[in-house]
């Protein structure tokens, strides 16, 4: 057998023994499945295509909106914290970066979620503007906006 024969062997069986762990050890989970995040509480995944989404929710407990993003492109979402009422029936708690791990280091450009936590605090409506921006391009308006109208409910 020539050097050549006996590396793509090995490089064949390695690649077999890698794939056998990966499933053994639940490595091929969908990136979908993986991003999911462990905060508790509704997750309502947002389709950024569209101008605004709308839900209703009961009165207590935590909800995560997820937005899908690519940071390498510089872009992230945030919350426009300004048009939030003080003493409306949501308070903003924190936001997550989820990036897929599919592959460690990330490969460049994939995608990734902006998760943004709130909790209900009362009921009501609110409208949450989501702006979609570059950090350091504070000049300049957003490259999209997004608007989530949530309306707060008791009785579910």
């Amino acid at each position: 057998m020539t050097n050549d024969n006996k590396n793509k062997k090995t490089v064949l069986l390695s690649g077999l023994a890698m794939m056998i762990v990966a499933l053994l050890t639940g490595g091929f989970i969908m990136a979908e499945e993986k991003n999911q995040p462990t905060e508790p509480g509704n997750v309502l995944v947002i389709d950024t295509e569209a101008a605004t989404s709308a839900f209703v929710l009961p009165a207590a407990g935590q909800f995560t909106l997820k937005l899908p993003s690519n940071p390498s492109t510089g872009y992230s979402w945030e919350v426009d914290i300004t048009k939030l009422p003080a003493a409306g029936p949501v308070q903003f708690k924190g936001r997550v970066e989820e990036i897929n791990r599919q592959e460690e280091p990330p490969m460049f450009g994939a995608p990734a979620y902006d998760l943004f936590i709130f909790e209900a605090v009362g009921t009501g409506e609110v409208i949450i503007t989501l702006d979609y921006r570059r950090p350091w391009e504070k000049d300049l308006p957003p490259f999209k906006i997004h608007q989530v109208h949530i309306t707060i409910k008791s009785g579910f």
